[in-house]
């Protein structure tokens, strides 16, 4: 079952460090490539949103990938965004600052996705970049 990831972001780059890229290459390092990934820039300064839009457009080869301006900095807008943008059935909701640490991350959640009409699971999926482990709350929609 093919995933979509929904990646929200706002000026990652100067704030954080533009973390958003090694988040992005976790993403490409999954066993799992059944998936696409809509990045929502959520009206970050035009230099953050230039530097995001440089590196995205690198790896674009290597996956299905979008990058949308939200001209609102607003989290919930932006989420409305990527799921209308959505191709797949199952949408993942990750942080900009969320790094997939498990190779099997997606596999997993391609899992349990199929197991389910709908729902959502909070598993280990990775860590912030300064090495806390967190536990996402994966919105996980199928319909």
């Amino acid at each position: 079952m093919a995933l979509s990831i929904i990646i929200l972001t706002h000026n990652c780059y100067s704030k954080k460090g533009g973390c958003i890229e090694t988040v992005l290459l976790s993403i490409l390092n999954q066993s799992y490539t059944q998936y696409e990934i809509i990045v929502i820039d959520n009206n970050s300064e035009l230099e953050n949103f230039q530097k995001l839009h440089e590196f995205t457009n690198s790896i674009k080869p290597k996956c299905d990938l979008q990058v949308i301006r939200n001209s609102q900095n607003n989290i919930s807008i932006g989420r409305n965004i990527g799921v209308k943008k959505a191709k797949y059935e199952t949408l993942i909701f990750l942080d900009d600052d969320t790094v997939l640490i498990d190779n099997n991350s997606l596999f997993l959640i391609s899992e349990l996705s199929q197991k389910s009409i709908y729902g959502y699971s909070a598993i280990d999926i990775g860590q912030n970049l300064d090495g806390m482990k967190r536990t996402s709350t994966l919105l996980m929609i199928t319909w």
